[in-house]
């Protein structure tokens, strides 16, 4: 469930403050009888109770009431780190035309959902802010936009470094694969086999794109080098890509298949949380320069809604 919020700056719901502040102060005393856990004792005495308990003991149960009460802060709102992003994220969407909402807070299969989220529609599809938080994993902050196609088009935008070097490489793809191929659990054959064969695209050949600091800063992969390199040169998307990279580092842009029939997902994701309005207002408009050209390049099927039509490069439908 969720609800709209109005305003640039949403509230931290007095009884939530009033919670925090009372989780804070029970970390405190855990933090004071970690470090003497005699107090225990003299406290216990004091309302009659009878000791010694070992110190050891309370040691032990300090700590672990001092990280339960860590852990709180982090999950319940208006926290420091999730003001912040409340109040970015609201801000941005005030100013961009969006919807800022708040979705409820829950530990689901693939880890926590919920919390701050904006929503716009932009070129006729939506699309979605909110942070992604896997069971295992990092968090990090995804702009995500689903569609229907028209054409079959699978591409991945990683920066360039050793690491994505290696995830890339043909090797590394093979034993991910064949890892994937030989899984058990709730997921079927087919399912494997489609996941297979998107990770074999990170393999490919790759795309370059005609921009020297792109090219450098960027490893490009697609299972159609030629309309990858056309959508992503077009409706300004290259300029769109290097404000980014002077912006934010260690973003990721991608477009796979979707858990739907002839569909697709649009994802850019930074990692971690990401509050800072220059950051965010450059994924925004990459995001839209993207679905603008794979419109423009006959990507996204015109159910979607409908797009401007600006004097763009088109690739001519196989």
């Amino acid at each position: 469930m969720s609800s709209p919020i109005s305003g640039s700056n949403p509230e931290v719901p007095p009884t939530m403050r009033v919670v925090r502040g009372f989780i804070r102060l029970q970390q405190l005393v855990a933090l004071a009888l970690a470090i003497a856990p005699g107090l225990a004792n003299l406290a216990l005495r004091h309302f009659g109770i009878e000791g010694p308990f070992p110190e050891g003991w309370i040691r032990f149960m300090a700590i672990g009431d001092f990280v339960a009460m860590s852990i709180a802060l982090v999950v319940l709102p208006g926290g420091t780190r999730g003001s912040a992003r409340a109040n970015a994220w609201s801000k941005m969407a005030e100013e961009t035309g969006g919807e800022y909402r708040v979705e409820k807070r829950g530990l689901g299969s693939l880890g926590w959902t919920g919390g701050p989220t904006v929503q716009w529609n932009l070129q006729g599809v939506e699309v979605t802010l909110a942070q992604v938080t896997p069971s295992k994993g990092s968090a990090s902050t995804r702009f995500t936009a689903l569609f229907p196609m028209e054409k079959d088009l699978r591409l991945s935008v990683l920066p360039n470094n050793f690491l994505t070097r290696t995830l890339t490489s043909t090797k590394f793809v093979a034993l991910v694969q064949a890892n994937v191929r030989g899984s058990s659990g709730s997921s079927t054959e087919a399912a494997r086999a489609s996941a297979a064969q998107e990770i074999a695209i990170l393999a490919g050949a790759r795309v370059t794109l005609g921009d020297s600091r792109l090219d450098e800063a960027l490893i490009v992969k697609s299972n159609d080098s030629d309309l990858a390199r056309y959508v992503l040169t077009g409706s300004g998307v290259s300029e769109r890509m290097n404000d980014l990279m002077s912006k934010r580092k260690g973003w990721t842009l991608s477009l796979y298949a979707a858990d739907v029939d002839q569909g697709a997902r649009l994802a850019l994701e930074f990692p971690g949380t990401e509050s800072r309005p220059e950051a965010l207002t450059a994924g925004r408009a990459l995001v839209e320069a993207v679905l603008t050209s794979l419109r423009q390049n006959d990507v996204v099927s015109s159910s979607s809604g409908e797009f401007g039509h600006d004097a763009l490069p088109r690739r001519s439908a196989r």
